[in-house]
């Protein structure tokens, strides 16, 4: 399934390679158009720099899970309590502690809340250098390459290996990873 971001990306690829490519003729189109294609999240998914941004997401994906469960916890055992002496409490003290209860329910739904957007503030955080370290070789190997054109490979359909050029291996090799691409 795609998601609209992905059909956006290919939806500007593809008016971008019109663009280029209307006021020529079609048999000098695409023997002016010097076209390659990546994995480039094989190559982020392969890299030390992702790991180590894994693991440290993993350490504080647990570190709030645990915090929002103890929470949960302290709330259950209220609610226990609660539960257990509500035959006996007066209605003003058994309206005030369903409001407590309330009130901490809701603070646990906030700070699950704050976790979860924290959680994908570090993301991006994490991710975006890694990104941008990817994007500064793929643009160092398009010039290189005179390319004109670099597609990600994930919503590549077809590619005639005679005319368009796979450079993922390429583009680890210049990032210092040593892996070979599936092909």
């Amino acid at each position: 399934m795609y998601s609209l971001k992905k059909i956006g990306g290919m939806a500007a690829v593809i008016f971008l390679v019109f663009t280029f490519l209307k006021d020529t003729p079609i048999e000098a189109q695409f023997s002016k158009l010097a076209v390659a294609y990546t994995d480039s999240d094989l190559v982020v998914t392969s890299m030390p720099e992702y790991r180590v941004a894994q693991q440290t997401l993993q350490g504080a994906y647990q570190k709030s899970q645990q915090a929002v469960q103890n929470m949960t916890v302290g709330y259950q055992q209220k609610v226990d309590t609660y539960q257990q002496q509500q035959a006996m409490l007066t209605p003003d003290r058994r309206t005030a502690q369903e409001a407590e209860l309330m009130q901490l329910q809701q603070e646990i739904q906030t700070m699950a809340a704050q976790q979860e957007q924290q959680l994908k503030d570090q993301e991006l955080d994490l991710m975006i250098p890694i990104q941008e370290k990817v994007q500064v070789a793929i643009n160092e190997i398009a010039v290189a390459r005179g390319l004109d054109l670099i597609i990600r490979s994930p919503g590549l359909l077809y590619a005639n290996d005679k005319t368009v050029t796979d450079i993922t291996e390429e583009l680890a090799i210049k990032l210092g990873i040593s892996f070979t691409a599936p092909k």
